[in-house]
């Protein structure tokens, strides 16, 4: 049984974990109000509400606990013991279903607005006792997905204008000495903006209370696809958990290696890939997408980007910025198009220009005022804005994004349209998933007509933007991973190797490294929403894929290894052929047998990305040797 603390280093853990919570990151600059000398960096000073979000932290309550309530509530009346696949869902998704209709009855308290001000203000940990940098985003998908579907669109009493607020009425549920009273001031006349109004320590402690709610459905995704993995429930009153997996080692060892091993942004859901990770970035078709610091890294990386503010080195942005290359994803795409217009009534290029014209808007601010871009990094938001001044940014930038996608400027009709699409509507909102954190949406009502602009989840966006659009036949898809992962760097022919006796097979690509060749099956496999919820079904259709994947190149490998020499290649110098498999997504692999392993860690279905550090290994000959997949050339064939 773990020890209890004690009350004084209670009071220290709570100390800890406020300061880890209220990192310097969340201060914003108002450099208007700061004088200066001629070339003098500007100092860093604090946001409004960070002299009080600080007090609020130190007076948490000690026995306020990171789990919230309802897991006990629910647990303790499902009976002890051991829950097979099936029952175990079951079990999963009622408790799913209470914990967001908790959440929802807090959601629905306050504005979009408000929760988004809040949200935003504090830095991208974990509330729980996952750590994890996944885990950290993916309950702030799961609840930020909670604003958009049941906040109000109204303005409620935890928010207010600054031009209408009086001093005492912001943050009026923190003490005046604790205020930072001279910071509000300087917000009241100020450009106009929201500002927390009824917010204290009862405020505060329901919001980590709806984190932690996001936290417990977090955790119902997580077992739910833990158990399409193999693994049975357990429900032990006894365990402050109340329920957890039976995993065996080996399902943990596999599970830890695929959540160790990266992930890129290279495609759509659609498995249709569009960039790979060191292409050079060119500034006529790239935009930057917001993503979450969950890694924590220093700002010091984008120092360079500042020339007015100076920052303590240890500082952490909210939000990094994320290259991405709007005219490959528009070209890779176009097979789409036509279908996604007879879907949706619009052309998704308009969609991409919208995006690229409130960038160059934003880029534009940034230039002027870094200010501006150092609020970017914090919030990756901007407004309040009125739709009519949303419109006017998009139309002062279509034309030149138009040009940079290389397609036909669209009417104000189409443009309505695209904005429209983007937009977050009643209707809409009841196809929010919470178990899968979307869809979310750009431009999000937040009262009286206007909207904010928020481009923290655009990446999940474009992800599943072609979500419900008929595809294109798979050997398109598959053509495109295959010039991507291979283009004109193939060893063998593009085609078929036309064997001496008639045989032939083809393969996707393949690498010449010392003694051995390397040849790769790609597959574009388009990846679910059902697969992302843990649906065992959908796992069980992805695992199909890559077996068939396997089998394909292994046969390939084989029969290269009996048919050396060909009427149009010769391979016969290499000493052996090792065979993988590459697709868009990091697939998880069931078991520790070699068969899919190429060595520890390294399985045999690879990211392009994986693909790319394995080619570039020094002791590349070495691993294929060890590895029990590669095929050997006979020694009456092998030339040495």
């Amino acid at each position: 049984m773990r020890k209890l603390s004690s009350p004084r280093n209670r009071k220290e853990k709570r100390l800890k974990w406020a300061a880890l919570n209220m990192k310097p990151h969340t201060s914003e600059t108002v450099l208007k109000n700061i004088p200066n000398k001629p070339g003098q960096p500007q100092s860093l000073l604090l946001d409004y509400y960070q002299p009080a979000f600080a007090w609020l932290h130190t007076q948490l309550p000690s026995s306020l606990s990171r789990v919230h309530e309802i897991r006990k509530t629910f647990w303790k009346l499902v009976p002890e013991g051991r829950y097979d696949q099936l029952s175990a869902q079951e079990l999963i998704k009622s408790y799913a279903f209470v914990v967001e209709s908790r959440l929802a009855d807090e959601i629905k308290k306050h504005s979009i607005a408000y929760w988004i001000h809040v949200y935003r203000r504090l830095s991208p940990h974990s509330i729980g006792a996952n750590q994890a940098e996944a885990t950290a985003m993916l309950v702030r998908q799961i609840l930020e997905a909670s604003f958009q579907k049941y906040g109000s669109t109204e303005d409620c009493d935890g928010i207010g204008w600054s031009d209408r607020l009086k001093p005492e009425e912001v943050l009026s549920g923190v003490p005046e000495p604790f205020k930072g009273t001279y910071l509000i001031e300087r917000y009241l006349t100020n450009t106009r903006q929201h500002l927390l109004k009824d917010f204290g320590l009862n405020e505060l402690i329901g919001f980590y209370q709806c984190e932690k709610l996001a936290y417990e459905l977090w955790r119902c995704g997580a077992t739910l696809r833990i158990i399409s993995k193999g693994a049975s429930l357990l429900v032990d009153h006894a365990n402050n958990n109340e329920f957890l997996d039976d995993r065996t080692e080996e399902l943990n060892e596999l599970v830890a290696s695929y959540d160790e091993r990266g992930d890129s942004f290279i495609a759509s859901a659609t498995a249709t890939v569009f960039r790979s990770s060191n292409d050079i970035f060119r500034a006529d078709g790239v935009v930057f997408l917001a993503q979450y610091n969950v890694a924590h890294t220093k700002a010091s990386g984008y120092e360079y980007l500042f020339k007015q503010i100076r920052f303590p080195k240890d500082l952490e942005f909210n939000f990094d910025l994320l290259p991405f290359q709007v005219d490959d994803f528009c070209r890779s795409h176009a097979a789409f198009s036509s279908p996604f217009y007879k879907k949706h009534g619009v052309h998704y290029e308009v969609i991409l220009m919208v995006i690229m014209s409130l960038f160059s808007k934003i880029l534009e601010r940034w230039t002027i005022d870094e200010a501006n871009l150092f609020q970017w990094f914090q919030r990756a938001y901007t407004g309040p804005s009125s739709i009519e001044d949303i419109k006017a940014a998009v139309m002062s930038g279509i034309e030149r994004s138009a040009e940079k996608l290389g397609a036909a400027i669209p009417s104000n009709e189409e443009v309505k349209k695209a904005i429209s699409f983007l937009t977050l509507t009643d209707q809409k909102r009841s196809g929010i998933s919470l178990l899968t954190g979307g869809p979310k949406y750009l431009f999000v009502p937040s009262s009286r007509g206007r909207f904010l602009v928020d481009f923290a989840w655009l990446i999940s966006s474009l992800h599943y933007l072609f979500l419900g659009v008929p595809f294109p036949p798979d050997s398109l898809k598959g053509k495109v991973l295959e010039t991507f992962v291979g283009g004109s760097k193939s060893v063998l022919p593009d085609g078929e190797c036309k064997g001496l006796d008639g045989q032939s097979r083809e393969v996707d690509a393949a690498f010449e490294r010392g003694k051995f060749l390397i040849i790769v099956e790609c597959k574009a496999n388009a990846r679910s929403i059902a697969y992302d919820r843990g649906d065992l079904n959908a796992l069980i259709f992805r695992r199909n894929k890559f077996e068939d994947a396997l089998e394909q190149v292994d046969d390939k490998a084989k029969w290269l290894s009996l048919h050396g020499k060909g009427t149009n290649y010769d391979i016969r110098q290499y000493e052996g052929i090792l065979p993988v498999v590459v697709t868009p997504f990091k697939e998880f692999m069931p078991s520790l047998s070699s068969r899919y392993w190429i060595e520890k860690k390294r399985p045999r279905v690879l990211l392009p990305t994986e693909l790319e550090r394995l080619l570039a290994e020094k002791e590349i000959e070495d691993i294929a040797r060890q590895c029990t997949s590669t095929q050997f050339i006979p020694l009456d064939i092998y030339v040495r």
